[in-house]
């Protein structure tokens, strides 16, 4: 029996992550990547996987059953980073940019990247434009 499973890679950026390091020093930074990586996996399924690519940028694979809801877990990931975070300097507050991209037929990890990085940065620019 064939599976009609869709596998979403979703790559995200800490809008305001370099701030965080600037103002309050890299302790702090950790700080917030460890509850951004708390806040991630308390999204995402048993089976998903959150990962640092390094810096501001992390990925996760989310194994859905259609596009619609690969996009619904980038949204939860979205939403659940928009908001403030208690450190040990006080409050910060960092949004999360996230673009996604599904795996076709043949995909390969390396164009898969580039296409969620590409969806990440268009979304970026446009919510830019917006404003």
């Amino acid at each position: 029996m064939g599976t009609t499973a869709c596998v979403g890679l979703i790559f995200c950026d800490i809008d305001g992550f370099k701030a965080v390091n600037d103002d309050h020093g890299h302790a702090v930074g950790d700080e917030v990547l460890i509850e951004v990586g708390r806040r991630m996996e308390s999204v995402l399924r048993d089976g998903d996987t959150p990962a640092r690519l390094g810096g501001d940028e992390l990925i996760a694979i989310a194994i859905r059953d259609s596009v619609a809801e690969v996009e619904a877990a980038m949204g939860a990931l979205v939403a659940a980073v928009d908001v403030p975070m208690v450190t040990t300097t006080g409050t910060v507050a960092v949004t999360m940019s996230a673009g996604c991209a599904v795996a076709r037929r043949g995909a390969r990890a390396d164009e898969l990247l580039r296409r969620a990085d590409q969806n990440m940065y268009d979304r970026k620019r446009s919510r830019r434009d917006r404003r």
